[in-house]
């Protein structure tokens, strides 16, 4: 099988610190750069063509700050160890995976006009409002985009990732004004929102294909959560599961009690 990871840089300065098991995506002439991931997958995605390959994914220069412990060897040991799925999701935040309802509730809390914004796009992009209420699984939510996939699940996001691109322009001027403006993104306040509403589209394509597309989770615990990461992902995909309401109040009920990671979603309608 014919997997490779390329891995993107920015700066001439940043080559020295790339991994040899990965191949080397120039992004130094990044015409949009506010736009972070989006473009580099599209040039990845050629790459791929071009080298016919059953598997790829990215990771950026800098992605063992957010998988410590991993080598680039390891990543790809875990894909060819594991085959036979559509996608392989490697997520650095194992702990919003258990304790959030899903990549919207936690954007939310980072983002405070996500939601506003979503609410005009998913309808233009085919996606069921549902979908960003929905109490996603922790085995198919990540944060980060790190990821390896085959042309199935590539060609769909990335679909669904260029309808959004696409469909900016149709939006409300009062929209688009917030869209362009501030994420609040504490390490660079001047970015706008694509990056973050990208980032979470991928999870939301991921869990609208739900029974479609074969996916391995890699959840990255940074620190040992120990019994609470447990409980959390008992409660969590119990309530799932049999679509219980009352093992999903003692899930938030154990979000209150410890407030771990974030607490700001009790009021949502959760839907299964």
């Amino acid at each position: 099988m014919n997997i490779q990871i390329f891995q993107a840089y920015f700066q001439n300065n940043q080559v020295p610190h790339l991994d040899s098991e990965f191949l080397s995506l120039n992004n130094t002439d990044n015409p949009e750069p506010g736009k972070r991931e989006y473009p580099i997958f599209l040039k990845a995605q050629q790459k791929a063509k071009e080298l016919n390959l059953d598997l790829w994914g990215y990771v950026s220069w800098r992605w063992k700050d957010k998988l410590p412990g991993l080598t680039a060897k390891g990543l790809l040991d875990i894909v060819k160890n594991n085959p036979g799925h559509d996608v392989y999701i490697f997520n650095p935040y194992a702990q919003y995976a258990v304790a959030c309802i899903n990549v919207w509730e936690q954007g939310l809390n980072a983002h405070p006009d996500i939601m506003q914004l979503m609410h005009h796009i998913a309808p233009k992009i085919g996606i069921d409002e549902k979908y960003l209420y929905q109490l996603q699984h922790p085995d198919t939510m990540y944060f980060g985009l790190y990821c390896v996939g085959n042309s199935n699940f590539w060609n769909g996001f990335l679909q669904l990732a260029t309808k959004y691109n696409d469909c900016l322009p149709q939006l409300p001027k009062h929209i688009q004004d917030t869209h362009e403006g501030s994420a609040r993104y504490t390490p660079h306040p001047d970015l706008g929102y694509f990056p973050f509403i990208h980032e979470r589209l991928l999870t939301t394509y991921i869990n609208m294909r739900y029974n479609e597309l074969s996916v391995y989770s890699h959840q990255h615990q940074k620190e040992n959560f120990g019994y609470l990461y447990d409980r959390f992902y008992f409660l969590k995909t119990m309530a799932i599961k049999y679509q219980n309401q009352d093992i999903l109040k003692e899930w938030f009920d154990l979000r209150k009690a410890v407030n771990w990671p974030i607490n700001n979603g009790d009021y949502w309608e959760v839907k299964f």
